[in-house]
């Protein structure tokens, strides 16, 4: 399974990499063998994965030029200043532009094709949780619901606390997850993503809804990725948190609840 996480980790290993040898030109083989092992892999494994879901966007097009340029460079004597320089530009590009496109085309998906359970059904499973969680979550669709509200930060900020809490109370121990072979973790902890993947890897797949499975294999990490940062984006920027933003967020946290949540 190709994870999208990897690949803006990958250009800037390399830039780190030269960096940290402090050359100014790029002779050797071995950086060109990794120049060309990070075109191959874009035009192979990233780049089909990407288009498929979000189409050729400019920024992909820009990453397309920048790649070509890099691969036009192999076994060319080259200014390791420029080249850290692209490297550090398509990493920025896929962290900031593609990956989000793409979480937000998955999970727009996702929330119309996997999610057959209703609220109340996803109500009551919290309180098998914990009672208080199922109380956050009724209140946030009655704020929701609200249409004569000046703001909807309120509900925006009580979903992610639910989702916030049901991954704490569901999720494995840490250790226990620094412990798989899938574990990368951020500042010595696992993800919200990799939280997530250990919950889901206690459950039966065939307990699991079918149209939710692509989603599970092929994008797991945008399952905390997307929908835990796009909860905190819209409590910390509330001008933004309308009723319909807020309603999309809504939408992605059921489709995880309904995943992880006891039946």
């Amino acid at each position: 399974m190709i994870d999208l996480d990897d690949a803006p980790s990958q250009f800037a290993s390399l830039d780190a990499s030269l960096k940290k040898r402090g050359i100014n030109w790029i002779t050797g083989q071995s950086d060109f063998n990794a120049i060309r092992a990070l075109c191959e892999s874009w035009y192979r494994d990233y780049r089909p994965a990407i288009v498929s879901t979000v189409g050729e966007l400019d920024s992909v097009l820009a990453i397309d030029a920048h790649i070509d340029w890099l691969r036009g460079r192999v076994g060319m004597r080259t200014d390791t200043a420029k080249l850290r320089s692209t490297l550090r530009e398509i990493s920025r590009s896929l962290t900031r532009e593609v990956l989000p496109a793409y979480d937000t085309a998955r999970w727009s998906s996702a929330t119309e094709a996997a999610l057959d359970v209703s609220n109340s059904d996803i109500e009551r499973r919290l309180r098998i949780v914990e009672p208080g969680l199922g109380d956050s979550y009724q209140q946030a669709l009655r704020d929701l619901a609200d249409h004569d509200r000046t703001t909807y930060l309120g509900p925006a900020a009580e979903l992610r606390e639910v989702l916030r809490s049901a991954i704490d109370a569901l999720a494995a121990p840490m250790e226990e997850i620094k412990q798989q072979p899938w574990y990368k973790g951020h500042d010595g902890r696992p993800t919200q993503a990799e939280r997530i993947r250990s919950i889901l890897g206690s459950k039966e797949r065939s307990d699991q809804p079918i149209n939710a499975l692509e989603v599970i294999d092929s994008a797991v990490g945008a399952i905390g990725r997307s929908t835990y940062n796009r909860a905190s984006r819209s409590v910390h920027a509330a001008s933004q948190s309308d009723r319909d933003e807020v309603e999309r967020l809504r939408g992605w946290v059921d489709v995880v609840l309904a995943e992880i949540l006891p039946s």
